[in-house]
């Protein structure tokens, strides 16, 4: 559930996910983790790369 909040919030796309999520009370410091499923291509202004999926 929190992982879902937490994607909607910046509007993560399908690519990429929240892979974990801390909140330090102490440090007052929140932690996100976002990750990318293997395979995921992502588009670079004035880059074109080759087809094929990421290593």
């Amino acid at each position: 559930m929190t992982a879902k909040l937490f994607e909607a919030a910046p509007g993560i796309t399908s690519h990429c996910y929240i892979k974990g999520v801390d909140f330090d009370t102490a440090q007052k410091s929140l932690t996100i983790a976002v990750d990318f499923v293997a395979g995921s291509r992502f588009a670079v202004p004035g880059i074109e790369a080759p087809p094929g999926p990421t290593p």
